[in-house]
């Protein structure tokens, strides 16, 4: 049996095509325009996912997993909210998939869907307890424990991105709030970091930032030390409220600052923290990295369906 997986937010969106749920055929990446919506995203999506199952013959779909870059709702197994594309909660798109497809969807936040890839990861597979940190377009996090994914509400939980680490306030997140982690740690949350702190320094792409500080840049030095102490701050947080054996650090950020900050970090972390947890938890960058998202959900509808069957 096939399936497929689905991954939307952020700049790009991904199809990935499975054999049993876990040997992968085929992954195929669509740039998502800047002005795109809901509906936009969602037909491109059902576009490359029925090019995959046509140019592979595929007829044995069983199900689809949907790893979604926002808020679901998983009492009604839906897309619910997404900060950085509009139109997602008015567009039923699991009825829409399930209708095109003809097999039974199942949705999931991304994070969630990443983690549930890194479980897997020959890295993570004996640890019981992980938290996942996605930094890209967003942060967003997700709590794996005893072999799943921990769920407080059918609303959503570990909005790690939405916790107050900057008390000054000057940069405004997309949740309406000012502080929050994303708005400073993010993608788009590092190059507002950038124009707050060097105005003059004509930085247009988060990109510059990393780039200048492995070449000793002195304003990109000052701006990732900036950066560095409010993803500290959240990650202690994490370690305080969770203790897991482990944070995983996912997305180019996640994995540009756990290896070439990690030091930096961790003596953040290490100092803000509860202090009977100093030294108990490790961080680490991605194992799966690109894919996750599509991966992980592809697991997710496998045990979804196993469990309904």
């Amino acid at each position: 049996m096939a399936y497929l997986g689905f991954e939307s937010g952020g700049t790009k969106l991904v199809v990935t095509l499975s054999i049993n749920g876990s040997d992968i055929v085929e992954s195929r990446v669509i740039k998502r325009p800047h002005d795109a919506q809901a509906l936009d995203s969602l037909q491109a999506l059902m576009q490359t996912g029925q090019a995959l199952l046509r140019d592979h013959q595929i007829s044995d779909l069983a199900a689809i997993g949907f790893g979604f870059g926002g808020n679901v709702n998983q009492l009604l197994n839906q897309p619910s909210l997404c900060m950085h594309e509009a139109g997602w909660e008015s567009l039923s798109a699991r009825e829409v998939l399930e209708e095109a497809f003809s097999v039974p969807v199942y949705v999931l936040n991304d994070c969630d869907a990443a983690a549930l890839a890194e479980a897997k990861a020959e890295l993570n597979r004996n640890v019981q307890h992980f938290y996942y940190v996605t930094l890209g377009t967003g942060v967003g996090g997700a709590f794996y424990t005893n072999g799943d994914i921990f769920h407080t509400s059918p609303a959503g939980n570990a909005e790690i991105g939405h916790i107050m680490v900057d008390e000054s306030g000057n940069i405004a997140c997309p949740c309406g709030n000012k502080g929050c982690l994303e708005a400073v740690c993010s993608g788009p949350g590092l190059l507002q970091l950038s124009k707050l702190l060097y105005p003059r320094a004509g930085i247009s792409r988060a990109e510059e930032v990393t780039q200048g500080y492995v070449e000793n840049d002195e304003a990109c030095i000052a701006i990732m030390d900036k950066y560095t102490e409010y993803l500290g701050k959240g990650m202690a947080a994490v370690i305080t409220l969770f203790h897991p054996e482990r944070i995983i650090l996912g997305g180019g950020l996640g994995s540009f600052v756990s290896t070439v900050l990690h030091d930096k970090l961790i003596r953040i972390v290490e100092a803000r923290c509860y202090p009977l947890f100093r030294g108990s938890v490790s961080i680490h960058p991605w194992q799966v990295c690109e894919g996750a998202v599509s991966l992980g959900a592809i697991f997710y509808a496998k045990q979804q369906l196993m469990e309904r069957s």
